[in-house]
């Protein structure tokens, strides 16, 4: 019998393989294996799937098994779910009640159609929510409302003389209330709003002005009485929606396009100034806006900027000059004093004179002058000479604007 083949060792490894080998093994990192969790239930322990832990937890639900916790399960969580499964029977059990209470409390009628729906399958809420929202018996006890379309800044109610008075303007819908004595509004049509009746249909005291150009404008830049950039932008919105529509004395395209770029064609620090002491006498916020000869008040602030600008461009023939002068006019006139005013006035007229803005514009003007240039000369021109024809009704004022060359400024209407 042969005998069996000895073992032979095998041969001796190189002493860097051996160091790699051992580097490699240490290298690789065993993941221990994770404890069971003590909260988990016994179906989950046993199929070694996550268990969430709230009776019944969700994999017991979708396997429809039954879910028991052991011994060693958190009795913690165990607990709130039962106050949660309790609360929502409770919560169940309160509707079926509301409904009970509708069946035994409502009429015969109304309670065997809540039976019916009952026998079709209506669910508890819905049933409540119709009798809730559907009883009109219920909805006769709720309030009126008592809300204004518009409420008005100083007070909510309207004078009784105004009341009466059949106007334009107290038909707008901003004003639709139900005052005691007015007749029956007539029926709405419901008709699309036309850009004429649209202000019958916006309150103007709440109106905004949009004006995109002004709201890049740097308005510090031509004034050195205040640098606060917000209560400027305020006050020159102001007087562009309360003052401009009465007064234009200036064309207000170009004035902004250059209050923006920093051009002095058409603004100049006078005429800013200006503007901003008149804005001042309609802005609200200020307590003491009607002391003109206050030094505290802001208004006296920039109308003694715009009076010292005035005496250094006294001499020199531009537009914004004249417009300014209009701008000081009002403001005179809006403080009394007619005195100042009238001067005001005269100069704008000598100065206007002088640059030939009542002349009829030459061939040469025509070919050589941009249109902006004669737009804002005739413009002012206008504006001008209807303002000097209502002050020449005031006898101490003559102007002696009654040429046949200087009856009327040039036409610019076929230009705008």
């Amino acid at each position: 019998m042969r005998r069996p083949v000895p073992l032979l060792p095998s041969p001796s490894k190189p002493a860097e393989s051996q160091t790699a080998a051992v580097v490699a093994q240490t290298e690789i990192v065993l993941r221990k294996r994770k404890r069971p969790v003590s909260s988990a239930c016994e179906e989950c322990r046993k199929r070694k799937s996550k268990c969430n832990v709230p009776w019944p937890c969700t994999p017991c639900l979708h396997r429809n098994t039954d879910c028991h916790f052991g011994p060693k399960a958190d009795l913690e969580m165990h607990h709130r779910a039962l106050q949660r499964k309790y609360s929502d029977v409770q919560a169940e059990n309160t509707h079926f009640q509301a409904v009970y209470s509708l069946l035994r409390e409502k009429p015969e009628n109304i309670a065997l159609a809540i039976l019916r729906r009952i026998r079709t399958g209506a669910d508890p809420d819905a049933i409540l929510s119709l009798m809730e929202n559907g009883d009109l018996l219920m909805q006769l006890h709720l309030a009126p409302s008592s809300q204004f379309r518009y409420a008005f800044p100083y007070r909510s109610a309207l004078p009784s003389i105004p009341v009466g008075t059949k106007s334009a303007y107290m038909e707008a819908l901003a004003l639709e209330a139900p005052y005691p004595g007015q007749e029956p509004s007539e029926p709405c049509d419901y008709q699309p709003i036309s850009d004429l009746e649209a202000p019958r249909y916006m309150p103007y005291h709440s109106a905004k002005l949009v004006e995109p150009m002004l709201d890049i404008a740097t308005i510090s830049a031509w004034t050195t009485v205040c640098t606060d950039e917000s209560l400027l932008h305020s006050l020159m919105e102001a007087y562009i929606l309360h003052i401009y529509s009465a007064f234009p004395f200036f064309h207000k395209d170009c004035f902004i396009r250059d209050l923006v770029s920093g051009s002095k064609r058409f603004c100049s620090s006078l005429l800013v100034n200006a503007v901003l002491a008149h804005a001042c006498h309609a802005t609200p916020k200020f307590a003491h806006r009607n002391e003109h000869w206050n030094p505290q008040n802001i208004g006296y602030l920039f109308l003694a900027e715009a009076r010292r600008l005035l005496e250094l461009e006294t001499a020199r023939s531009k537009i914004t000059t004249v417009q300014a002068m209009l701008v000081m006019n009002i403001i005179m006139n809006d403080h009394g004093v007619d005195g100042a005013s009238y001067q005001y006035l005269t100069k704008a007229v000598a100065l206007a004179k002088r640059m030939g803005l009542f002349n009829s514009p030459s061939d040469d003007m025509e070919h050589d002058v941009d249109p902006s240039t004669k737009v804002v000369r005739e413009v002012t021109a206008w504006a001008l000479f209807a303002w000097q024809g209502w002050f020449s009704y005031v006898p101490p004022l003559d102007l002696k604007l009654r040429s046949k060359t200087e009856s009327c400024p040039p036409c610019f209407m076929n230009r705008l």
